[in-house]
């Protein structure tokens, strides 16, 4: 594979570095992105807005859709990565944008993210490969990121939109590493006279979507530095977009009038809009104009104006307030924003969030240094904020800000890096998994977490339970996993019991282990494997211990109604059917050795003892490359 690309799959924006293995620098360089800035007109631009307009007949995605959007906000998908991990929502089901006219219309936040990641992939193959096939993008090392705080449902599903997107291969790496990956990049010559061993670094995330921390330590080894992670936070989601809301509340109290639905989208988006002016250039003030509605469109027209200084008083008092340790890590519950249908923070402060984070990471840290990351971090006063928050908890430290060269593509830059490391050209972040994993069983009347795999296993490793489980063949069967990030001393095998503040329910493993019709009903002794997989996802199996039969788990995503299938309902519709992986692997070879097509689907049917109108989706996905594969010959 000649070159590494590095993508950020962003809530407000999109963007891609590479490296060109064939140039002996191996210098990690911005990838512009064509895309429609308006009507008729491309332009090659750092990032892709993560936004996509569903009118004209066409879908598009980009700057011109996000303009487009802003006037048609019924029309527009955004946030789509904030659905991704909505755990309440089917995530696969068509229901963004949610206040559109017509079901007809909408698209999925798996869909989403793959037209924007489809766009990066074809305008690759455009402008960088121009028809050399070994150039083209399926064909080379992809590192996509993923916001540290996603759970293994939302990673599955970022996988699955690449994969839709047409992606072959490709590793995920978590944003704050990805980040910090950037500035070793940006100082490798001399980040070992900037650091000093024993220091920690905190690394501050806030995109448009979410809020992610993560604490990195300096470690001396064989009189030699090197970096191992030693936390990471909780998914907050908190960001830009939250902003935005606060500041289309103040808005619409100023103009005083009680907006439709439209009109309040509309308002959100002139938000933004003027955040992004009063904060990043020498303009003063901003005037905001929303559409009259209904017979008075033209008539009825709203306006009103906001300057810098009060932009910035309400968000730094919104999201950035300096509390006393104490206070700040309570993290009391407020009447917290919350628009569009996600389960945004109600703690809008993100100081009284890092306090909180910090005083869970263990051994009481206190950061030596900052690395900033996100969009909307950029503003050197939100920066100074967090950095007198950090200086007000702990007078005796004065952490120094580790400056990086550009926010908005930092992600982008250190997964290109990260493919670097990978082939062992680059400086690594020790640490293995930011999480520990575990199944919930019953012990003596109490519900417990058998431990499967602690914190900090590293990438490859495989765990088998000791322990037996019975489970009936051909009907429905249940786990639960959980996870936790601040565990540090829980062993495989190990009985712990079940914490709520230190440990997160994962989506439910439902399924109906087929094992042919002859031993319907018949109980199966099956151990549990989990490992992880080369892409960085979780990845489960049950072994029978009476034969060679192995059948893979999948997470059970929620329903749009955020209500967990049941166990009645799975049976009867019999929708998430687990076949063992050996037998899926013979239908994929009747697929390949198929010489009479008219008959395939009959020898299928009766390989899988199954009407093809049941076949579940796990069955689906596992053979539709092959299927594809062989109708292209």
């Amino acid at each position: 594979m000649r070159y590494i690309i590095g993508i950020d799959l962003g809530t407000t924006n999109c963007c891609a570095a590479y490296v060109d293995t064939a140039n002996e620098n191996l210098t990690i360089m911005p990838f512009r992105i064509p895309q429609e800035t308006s009507k008729g007109i491309k332009e090659e631009q750092m990032t892709l807005p993560s936004f996509c307009y569903l009118g004209d007949q066409r879908c598009l995605v980009g700057s011109q859709a996000r303009d487009l959007g802003a006037k048609v906000p019924t029309l527009l998908v955004e946030s789509a990565k904030s659905w991704l991990c909505h755990p309440a929502a089917n995530r696969r089901d068509k229901i963004l944008p949610l206040d559109a006219a017509s079901d007809d219309i909408k698209i999925s936040p798996v869909e989403a993210s793959a037209r924007y990641l489809q766009h990066i992939k074809q305008a690759w193959d455009a402008l960088i490969a121009k028809k050399d096939p070994e150039a083209e993008f399926e064909n080379q090392e992809v590192v996509l990121t993923v916001p540290a705080s996603f759970d293994e449902a939302a990673r599955a599903l970022t996988v699955e939109a690449a994969q839709k997107a047409g992606f072959k291969t490709m590793t995920l790496l978590e944003e704050p590493q990805a980040a910090f990956y950037s500035w070793i990049a940006q100082h490798e010559k001399q980040w070992e006279k900037l650091l000093f061993p024993g220091a920690s670094i905190l690394v501050c995330d806030i995109g448009g979507g979410t809020t992610d921390f993560s604490l990195i330590e300096v470690i001396a080894k064989d009189e030699k530095l090197s970096f191992q992670r030693m936390a990471v936070g909780n998914h907050l989601l908190l960001g830009g977009d939250n902003m935005d809301a606060a500041i289309a509340h103040s808005l619409e109290s100023r103009i005083g009038k009680e907006f439709t639905n439209s009109q309040w989208l509309s308002l959100k988006h002139e938000a933004r809009r003027a955040k992004e002016i009063l904060l990043s250039t020498e303009q003063n003030s901003c005037k905001i104009t929303i559409q009259g509605a209904g017979s008075q469109v033209v008539g009825g027209t709203l306006s009103t104006e906001i300057n810098r200084r009060e932009l910035q008083q309400l968000l730094l008092n919104g999201f950035f307030g300096q509390y006393p340790y104490e206070e700040a890590v309570s993290l009391k519950k407020t009447s917290g924003l919350r628009s569009m249908g996600l389960p945004y923070e109600n703690e809008p402060s993100i100081t009284k969030h890092l306090a909180y984070f910090l005083s869970r990471a263990g051994n009481n840290v206190k950061p030596d240094f900052v690395l900033f990351n996100g969009g909307t971090l950029k503003p050197a006063l939100f920066q100074e904020a967090i950095v007198n928050s950090l200086k007000l908890w702990h007078p005796e430290k004065n952490p120094k800000i580790l400056n990086s060269h550009n926010l908005d593509l930092a992600v982008a830059h250190g997964a290109a890096y990260y493919g670097k490391v990978r082939r062992g050209l680059g400086v690594k972040i020790g640490g293995g998994s930011a999480r520990a994993y575990y199944l919930v069983v019953e012990s003596k009347e109490k519900q417990k977490a058998l431990t499967l795999l602690p914190r900090g296993f590293e990438e490859g490793s495989r765990y088998e339970s000791d322990r037996v489980f019975h489970l009936n063949a051909n009907s429905p069967v249940s786990f639960q996993l959980c996870s936790s990030h601040v565990r540090l001393n829980d062993h495989p095998g190990e009985l712990v019991d079940i914490d709520p503040q230190e440990m997160q329910l994962l989506p439910p493993i439902h399924t109906i282990l087929c094992y042919g019709k002859k031993h319907a009903e018949e109980k199966i002794p099956v151990l549990l494997q989990i490992g992880t997989t080369p892409i960085g996802t979780l990845e489960m199996h049950v072994q029978s211990k009476a034969s060679k039969n192995r059948w893979m788990l999948e997470f059970q995503l929620r329903n749009s109604s955020g209500q967990e299938n049941s166990l009645l309902a799975l049976e009867k519709a019999r929708s998430d059917l687990t076949i063992e992986t050996e037998q899926v692997e013979k239908i994929k070879q009747l697929i390949l050795e198929d010489k009479q097509p008219e008959k395939l689907m009959e020898r299928l049917e009766h390989a899988l003892e199954m009407n093809r109108k049941d076949w579940p989706p796990s069955v689906l996905r596992a053979i539709c490359d092959t299927a594809l594969k062989q109708a292209s010959l």
